[in-house]
């Protein structure tokens, strides 16, 4: 076997008439990155001995070059690989196109004739009416023969009337017939194509015979992203995570029963070092700018759950391989992902996570109180950030955000509001001054929050809550009264863990004080 590796090492020759084969092959195994997808195709070619070459075509238009990778079974040495775009109009079937051309004249001259047969019939009645108005117009005849022309009038006149329905059929449907084989050659003549690729390959082998064709190459029309559902049962109870690819494509061919690995790894990143250089500093003078770039981010993924059905079908695994740089999710059941750009949910795994669970609340910010599950160890699951649906005992609550990008060794799963924990943050109005002395302004704040549990269970809660960080040297911040917090000063963050039991109630307090030249005007805080 003779392998064609990197694009670079390519020997490129400077001429041409060589025998040319195609080659049509079927996509084996589709590797997709979270930006890109490898594409592996195999096929069957014959070689004739000598140098020539050879077409694979029918592949996606959008091939990075350097990716390209080509081998051979058998003696043939490959001399040169590229690939090439092929825009090419198909040629009608000129054959195809005579017969169904043939097929509407025909359909025609049964029109024609059909439109005869009416025009015939349509006269007879005329004579039949021009008839009957003559016999109105005479006197004297017998009541007998009166009645005698009226019920012949009646049956022939009736007697045309269905052969014209009839014929009024059989236009319709050789009229339908004659459209239909129309818009076939229309659209035989007009059709458009979109665009393949093609991998040519120069070769030189020493027999003919032929050989089996594999080739491989990257397409950045092709991704996926992280996607999960977190489960519980309570909170005496491990996190269940199941863990989600959404996959899309549109790389012009749809993958069908494929065998398909989902890797974290992305080629699609700079893979160069970074390099310092010389940082400059100098005055800043501040930009105003006026434009607000609105985004929304929406999800409307179909979620499933990975519980293990009862059934005798193929048994669905998925095999992790860890490398150096990724993780590979080895699916074990072919997949079936269409070229139209639309996300298919294609599960990985199913992890039971040891968790402990704490209310958290930034009163702050927000009133509500938030059930955290805290996850140690938990680099070895290979999580990206994504979206995670929350399911709290049975019930869905929410979505939530994973983002595993900390360097923190406990990983914060959000699994949702508890209503039950109400949470409060006033302003303490008397305890609140201002002052001045000399050239210096004085603020102080003072705040109070209060947490009342109201569920049938104990519970463990952290209240965070912060002081402003002076930025300036001229600005001074004092914390007075931290209020029993765990207190960092380098980010002002203020950290209280509190157990209630059912129905308890309770409150802390803190204070502090800013003080900053009186004729300045300082940030809100």
């Amino acid at each position: 076997m003779r392998i064609l590796l990197p694009f670079s090492i390519c020997i490129m020759l400077a001429y041409a008439g060589f025998a040319q084969n195609n080659v049509a092959t079927k996509i084996d195994a589709v590797t997709v990155y979270r930006q890109m997808a490898r594409i592996s195709h195999s096929g069957t070619a014959t070689l004739p001995a000598g140098t020539s070459e050879l077409v694979i075509n029918d592949l996606s238009a959008s091939i990075i070059l350097p990716s390209v990778q080509v081998s051979l079974e058998g003696s043939a040495t490959i001399l040169s690989v590229t690939a090439r775009v092929n825009y090419n109009k198909p040629k009608p079937n000129l054959d195809k196109i005579g017969v169904m051309n043939d097929t509407v004249k025909n359909l025609s001259h049964q029109l024609d004739w059909i439109n005869q047969e009416k025009s015939i019939y349509e006269a007879e009645e005329g004579v039949l009416n021009e008839k009957q108005k003559m016999v109105g117009t005479e006197t004297g005849l017998p009541v007998a023969e009166l009645e005698k022309l009226v019920i012949l009038y009646r049956s022939r006149v009736t007697d045309i009337r269905k052969k014209i329905f009839k014929l009024n059929e059989d236009a319709q449907k050789l009229n339908e017939q004659k459209a239909a084989v129309q818009n076939r050659i229309n659209l035989i003549n007009n059709q458009t194509v979109s665009p393949t690729g093609e991998i040519v390959v120069t070769l030189l082998a020493a027999s003919a015979g032929a050989t089996k064709v594999k080739c491989n190459y990257m397409t950045n029309n092709a991704g996926w992203s992280a996607i999960y559902d977190l489960r519980s049962d309570g909170i005496e109870k491990p996190v269940t995570l199941n863990y989600y690819a959404q996959v899309q494509q549109n790389t012009g061919f749809n993958w069908k029963d494929v065998k398909m690995i989902v890797s974290t790894g992305n080629p699609s990143l700079n893979n160069s070092r970074p390099i310092l250089a010389p940082l400059y500093i100098d005055f800043y003078s501040p930009y105003i700018d006026n434009y607000l770039d609105k985004a929304s981010y929406t999800n409307s993924a179909l979620y499933k759950s990975l519980d293990d059905e009862k059934n005798s079908g193929p048994v669905y695994t998925v095999v992790v391989n860890e490398t150096q740089l990724s993780a590979q999710y080895d699916i074990s059941l072919p997949q079936s992902i269409p070229s139209d750009g639309k996300t298919r949910q294609v599960p990985l795994k199913e992890y039971e996570l040891p968790a402990r669970y704490v209310y958290h609340t930034v009163p702050r910010m927000d009133n509500g109180a938030f059930l955290l599950a805290k996850v140690t160890n938990w680099g070895q699951y290979n999580l990206l950030a994504g979206m995670a649906n929350i399911f709290f005992e049975e019930e869905y609550i929410g979505q939530s955000n994973i983002n595993p990008q900390v360097t923190s060794d406990t990983l914060l799963l959000s699994m949702g509001r508890d209503e039950k924990i109400n949470v409060q943050r006033t302003s303490i109005i008397d305890k609140e001054s201002h002052s001045f002395f000399g050239g210096t302004r004085k603020e102080k704040r003072t705040y109070e929050i209060s947490v009342l549990n109201t569920k049938n269970k104990p519970i463990t809660i952290e209240i965070l809550d912060q002081l402003p960080v002076s930025k300036q040297q001229d600005i001074k911040v004092e914390l007075l009264d931290k209020g029993g917090a765990e207190y960092t000063e380098e980010i002002g963050k203020l950290l209280w863990t509190l157990d209630l039991a059912p129905g308890e109630a309770k409150k802390v307090r803190f204070s502090f004080e800013v003080s900053y030249p009186k004729e300045k005007t300082v940030s809100p805080f």
